[in-house]
């Protein structure tokens, strides 16, 4: 079967559309009430809010960015070198964009900055914060740390490792007990032990490769509330409202070890799985499989997957061949995959909708799904008017591309490893093969309409509702 080609459209013909995205405090704060259990709320690229067992948690809030350059003036890039992990930005004047904007209120103050009047704002709505990885589109740590400062019951997890990359930008309060004058970025003892590491990574004893972090970490918790006994007046009792897991997601960044989770939050009568930045790899093909279903056969009722930007823009500003080759021979393999959404289709029999993050580039709106034919082809010879017959066929593929290359898959190493751990090299061949091959696959036979019609790209500031047959 020869191959399907398309044309991108000529960057100058491309609607201009492209808008960054930026909502008002309140709106937002409306959507957040409106929410019902199992509801989700899309931000802004990676940043969503899920409503699920009365508790209401943020994944990968973050807030900021600038122009990345003069001629794609609506394409914005987060702040670099660590800046996201302070709590006041250093040279805030070259973020000019923020995702949300909240104007000066009676409890302002002078030195108020937007970023913490929206944590300040925000704060009572959230319960819980879940951060995958430590890149800057991902989190910002003044935001969380606003959002912690006013909300005393907040809880927040971040990755392995994220405590000492805190720390690196902090002067913490137990460095002043000799008499030094913390700086006024220093951490308070009782904000830095608040902050939890959820990961699904196995600690590494050797605390010396690497970035450092404590050896001990999650990869599982729980909230919780305390409601009152109906069978004991006056008593109360401890309830579980949603339990979360953390998976290890293969994805390289911008970190010298990065190390990313992708979470499973679910209560009786939910599941969401959100899959963040990912590669076409192997490890996260596993953890879709399995966690279609749990052990009680419960069907997952959400899915939010991350994607290589669709937007018919060059990749980094290159010529639109280079772009590609990049994006499929590169970014496919070891970064962020624009195949993954189909994967996941595939493995939930298009039963669960599959919700798009991270579809522009960093906080570029792209939610129009004219722009998924640059990246998905039409059907050349076979259109498929059931999607479940083309989902079936594409899943049975990668089982076979998976039993084919069981061999190498088990001989990989971990992409979110220290650099003197790294296998990334060595291992990019297998990557590379695994992800090219499912590539051929689809730009040989297409994405049909029927299964485009599975993977949804919401606006921002609008609510996800789970699809009635996944309840």
């Amino acid at each position: 079967m020869s191959e399907v080609s398309i044309s991108l459209p000529n960057p100058r013909e491309v609607p201009k559309n492209f808008k960054p995205d930026q909502f008002k405090i309140y709106d937002v704060l409306n959507n957040i009430d409106r929410l019902q259990d199992g509801d989700i709320l899309k931000i802004s690229a990676s940043f969503f809010i899920i409503s699920i067992g009365g508790k209401k948690i943020a994944i990968d809030p973050a807030l900021i960015g600038r122009s990345f350059k003069k001629s794609e003036s609506g394409k914005l890039i987060p702040p670099s070198g660590g800046i996201a992990s302070h709590s006041v930005k250093l040279n805030a004047e070259r973020y000019t964009h923020t995702m949300i904007e909240a104007p000066p209120d009676e409890n302002s103050n002078a030195d108020e900055t937007n970023t913490s009047r929206v944590g300040r704002i925000l704060a009572d709505r959230i319960d819980a914060v879940l951060i995958s990885h430590l890149d800057a589109d991902h989190y910002d740590f003044e935001l969380i740390r606003t959002m912690m400062e006013t909300n005393e019951n907040l809880e927040v997890f971040g990755p392995l490792s994220w405590k000492t990359e805190i720390a690196k930008h902090h002067s913490l309060e137990s460095m002043g007990e000799k008499g030094e004058k913390p700086t006024k970025n220093y951490m308070p003892d009782k904000l830095f032990k608040r902050l939890k590491t959820l990961s699904g990574k196995t600690a590494d004893p050797e605390k010396n490769i690497g970035l450092r972090y404590n050896n001990l970490n999650l990869d599982k918790a729980e909230l919780k509330s305390w409601i009152k006994d109906d069978n004991q007046p006056g008593r109360y009792r401890e309830i579980t409202n949603a339990k979360i897991s953390a998976i290890e997601i293969p994805h390289t960044g911008g970190l010298p070890a990065e190390y990313v989770q992708g979470f499973v939050i679910e209560n009786e009568n939910n599941r969401i799985m959100v899959i963040p930045d990912s590669a076409l790899s192997p490890e996260a093909v596993e953890h879709i499989k399995k966690n279609v279903t749990d052990s009680n056969n419960n069907k997952l009722t959400q899915l939010i997957v991350s994607t290589g930007t669709l937007n018919p823009e060059t990749f980094y500003g290159l010529p639109h061949k280079l772009a590609d080759y990049i994006r499929d021979n590169i970014e496919e393999s070891i970064a962020h995959s624009a195949y993954l959404p189909l994967v996941a289709a595939a493995y939930t029999d298009g039963e669960t909708d599959v919700n798009l993050s991270h579809a522009g580039f960093y906080y570029r709106s792209s939610s129009n799904k004219a722009y998924f034919r640059t990246r998905y082809p039409q059907p050349k010879d076979h259109q498929y008017p059931d999607a479940k017959v083309w989902l079936e066929e594409f899943r049975d593929y990668i089982d076979e591309t998976m039993e084919e290359m069981k061999t190498d898959i088990k001989s990989l190493g971990p992409l979110t490893s220290s650099v003197e751990k790294s296998t990334l090299i060595r291992d990019f061949p297998i990557r590379r093969k695994f992800a090219l091959k499912l590539i051929k696959w689809l730009k040989q036979k297409g994405v049909p309409d029927s299964v485009l019609g599975k993977i949804h790209n919401p606006e921002g500031n609008t609510i996800i509702k789970k699809v009635a047959s996944a309840s």
